[in-house]
């Protein structure tokens, strides 16, 4: 009885250890592009306005107020630059000095994936000092690319799934690791083991 319940164990162990395979070499390039994505993402403004200095606050720009005329006159130049029956215009409240950004959405478009302008004019709202689509300049192509891979709403899809898919290899890479001895042994990285072996301690201590 203890004999089969150990080869059952194995066998167990042995189907989740390729489990967690599959799913990793499945998954790791898309994991690896997510990841990168969203560590630039983090940094969205900072890059963005690194590789665009026109939209950048100068050192004595103050944000407007909230009952800044400024506003209004943003509203103004933006409408005299695009404007028809049903269209949409978003102003950003950032709360630092500097361009004001906004959002110009055609009527036409619908949904989270419509095409959009996104402008940026003068903190005092009188001049346009930057105008691009979305998905026309670095940082709005990455986040595309991290949020539906670069084909709208399908692609949103497969990236949340992926979340699930995710789960799913942690779990099964705990399962694989779980000691069935000593915790210490589970845990240790042996440093003087051949490369291979230090490769797989690195990939089980980074995993946990």
């Amino acid at each position: 009885m203890t004999r089969h319940l150990r080869s059952a164990a194995t066998r167990t162990r042995l189907l989740v250890r390729r489990v967690h395979l599959w799913l990793g070499l499945s998954l790791g390039l898309l994991i690896a592009v997510l990841g990168l994505t969203g560590s630039a993402l983090v940094f969205y403004t900072g890059i963005d306005a690194a590789l665009h200095p026109a939209v950048k606050a100068g050192p004595g720009d103050l944000p407007p107020r909230p009952t800044s005329p400024a506003w209004d006159s943003a509203l103004a130049t933006g409408r005299a630059r695009w404007h028809h029956p049903g269209d949409k215009w978003t102003l950003e409240v950032t709360g630092e000095g500097g361009p004001i950004p906004a959002r110009y959405y055609p009527a036409s478009g619908q949904g989270h994936h419509t095409d959009r302008m996104m402008v940026w004019l003068s903190g005092d709202g009188t001049r346009i000092v930057r105008a691009e689509p979305w998905g026309g300049y670095l940082m709005s192509w990455l986040y595309q690319l991290h949020m539906a891979l670069l084909a709208g709403d399908l692609g949103g899809q497969v990236v949340g799934w992926s979340g699930v898919a995710t789960l799913a290899l942690l779990l099964s890479g705990i399962a694989a690791w779980w000691p069935r001895g000593s915790w210490r042994k589970g845990l240790a990285f042996k440093r003087d083991a051949v490369p291979i072996r230090r490769l797989r301690d690195l990939h089980k201590l980074f995993g946990l």
